[in-house]
């Protein structure tokens, strides 16, 4: 309600402003009073920042002038919190060692247990994967017991479901594994994606999160795929590990911080006045 009337005095007295987001995705489904009222608050600013291609996408459909969007980086990594090279085979042992983490190949993902984020659709592809092949889930939500019963319930000995980790304990967990999987049904940006890449491993996700198609390329750095059949998911952890894919991964971590998003925001209000 705060940016509601913010907006509504600017346009008012005619104030210029910048109206900037952090991901957006045009709903399939949508009432025309709905639309009507994003449109009126949306529309109307003398120029807009969004993270991605997808969200830029979501602010025209919602009233915005395509001319006056640009993209910005966003990001929720440090610099000194990106890895300078991937970890060595020996240096994730003795990480996975630490943190307890178990299996021939590590495959890590991390939210909130939601029906949103689609992981009771993940454990069950899990199904007849090799016993070495372990998948950990780190986060709460409604869904917990759920998804231990269906854990229980498939007789699976290598998926687990960890608690919430606080952001600096999640990077280590990152790092320590050979691919981040992510299969949520809907994410305006997804910011773990940046996480996963600034630890230098590849990401396997669903296309309907926004840093996905903005940040992985296919079979570079990471793959897109529909979580919807097994043989997708088999094509995919087919290439883990991949030296390539977590050189690729990191180097486009390195290119997503919040030093990155700083100084772009520093350049875009004073940069060109200076």
């Amino acid at each position: 309600m705060t940016e509601q009337r913010t907006i509504a005095f600017c346009k008012r007295k005619k104030i210029p402003y910048v109206f900037l987001i952090n991901g957006g995705i045009i709903k399939e489904k949508e009432s025309r009073l709905a639309k009507a009222y994003k449109t009126h608050f949306i529309s109307g600013a003398s120029a807009y920042l969004a993270p991605d291609e997808v969200s830029s996408r979501y602010l025209v459909y919602y009233g915005a002038d395509k001319s006056k969007i640009r993209i910005y980086p966003y990001s929720s990594v440090f610099d000194k919190e990106v890895l300078e090279k991937p970890l060595s085979r020996e240096e994730k042992a003795k990480r996975r060692n630490e943190l307890n983490l178990k299996g021939t190949r590590v495959f890590l993902s991390a939210g909130q247990l939601i029906a949103r984020k689609n992981y009771e659709a993940l454990i069950r592809l899990w199904v007849g994967r090799p016993i070495g092949d372990c998948l950990y889930i780190l986060g709460e939500g409604p869904l917990k017991e759920v998804l231990q019963k269906v854990i229980n319930e498939c007789g699976l000995k290598n998926v687990f479901l960890l608690p919430y980790k606080p952001h600096a304990e999640v990077l280590r967990y990152f790092s320590a594994a050979d691919a981040f999987l992510f299969p949520s049904k809907e994410d305006i940006y997804g910011h773990v994606i940046n996480e996963a890449l600034s630890q230098g491993i590849p990401v396997i996700s669903s296309p309907k999160v926004n840093a996905t198609t903005h940040l992985i390329q296919e079979g570079k750095n990471g793959h897109i795929i529909s979580f919807q059949n097994e043989e997708e998911l088999n094509r995919a952890l087919s290439s883990i590990p991949s030296k390539d894919m977590e050189s690729n991964a990191l180097a486009v971590g390195k290119e997503n911080t919040l030093e990155k998003s700083a100084g772009f925001f520093l350049n875009y209000f004073f940069g060109e006045r200076s």
